[in-house]
């Protein structure tokens, strides 16, 4: 049986720098992988995508883990790379115990995705990813296109960058058409979206990461964990 394509926002990253979230503490999901033992004191852990401010690298270097945090966008050293407050352009070489992303797969194309997922294959056997749960994006997708919120970026990117025109005739506008389709909609969230001037969006797909034999280890409400080990 043919494997159905998946559409994807082809383009160049929209946003840089998206994992830089101001604010004290780790992620909740790396703290509840601390709770459960997956990550330890005395582990070399690769934060990939630690974002300006390392919250997520920092809390485990108090822990006692050695961590390297790596971003590409948002780095302020090239000395002190195992250090508190540390973060790398330089993507370091050989393998850790665990290499996780926080927040960062849902903020990159899927293209980008792919290689991200690629070169934490080439650092550790044990990986995590934690994106942002679907609904958020789905429910904000709906009300602009809907014009129950005033987001024109959404509106814009649905009718340049995703939409379908022979599945549009019987209505008089394209976004209404989307909104009568659920699974449309869900479709746009998975291509990815621009949600703001200079900000990008996207719904991680879920069998995408079944098949690369990741599995969904936690959902909440605000976030879902994906981890493989071998």
């Amino acid at each position: 049986m043919a494997r159905k394509s998946v559409r994807v926002y082809q383009g160049k990253e929209i946003e840089k720098g998206a994992t830089s979230i101001k604010g004290k503490g780790p992620a909740p999901a790396i703290r509840w992988m601390v709770k459960e033992g997956i990550i330890k004191k005395g582990m070399k852990v690769l934060d990939y995508g630690a974002g300006k401010y390392a919250r997520n690298a920092d809390y485990l270097r108090e822990l006692g883990c050695k961590v390297y945090a790596y971003d590409p966008h948002n780095y302020n050293t090239t000395g002190r790379m195992w250090t508190l407050g540390a973060v790398s352009n330089q993507e370091p070489r050989g393998m850790f115990d665990i290499a996780f992303t926080s927040y960062v797969l849902n903020v990159v194309p899927l293209k980008v995705e792919k290689e991200i997922i690629s070169r934490l294959s080439n650092h550790s056997y044990t990986i995590a990813h934690v994106v942002r749960g679907s609904s958020g994006l789905i429910d904000m997708a709906i009300r602009a296109l809907s014009y129950e919120s005033n987001n024109k970026y959404i509106r814009s990117w649905y009718r340049t960058k995703f939409f379908r025109y022979k599945d549009s005739y019987y209505y008089a506008d394209v976004c209404e058409f989307a909104v009568h389709n659920s699974s449309l909609v869900r479709e746009f969230c998975h291509f990815g979206i621009q949600t703001g001037k200079d900000k990008f969006q996207r719904a991680v797909n879920e069998d995408l990461m079944k098949a690369r034999k990741y599995k969904q280890l936690r959902t909440t409400d605000s976030y879902v964990l994906y981890y493989k080990e071998k």
